[in-house]
């Protein structure tokens, strides 16, 4: 779903609550230009949907609270 090639889970799955009802995922993997991007993989399972958004923000020391 995250539409990148060689993708790769970062870490193990994050399971929300049934009230909730998701599970995160963080993966990276190549584009098809072949540059580097990292994922955020939110799976809704009450209806299994799927959003992806960028999370390329989420990592080095220009990220701010």
């Amino acid at each position: 779903m995250s539409g990148l090639a060689r993708p790769q889970v970062l870490a193990q799955k994050i399971r929300t609550s049934d009230t909730l009802g998701v599970e995160i995922r963080l993966v990276r993997g190549y584009d098809s230009a072949n540059r580097f991007h990292r994922k955020i993989c939110v799976f809704k399972r009450s209806n299994s949907r799927t959003e992806v958004h960028d999370a390329g923000g989420w990592f080095g020391s220009t990220v701010k609270p």
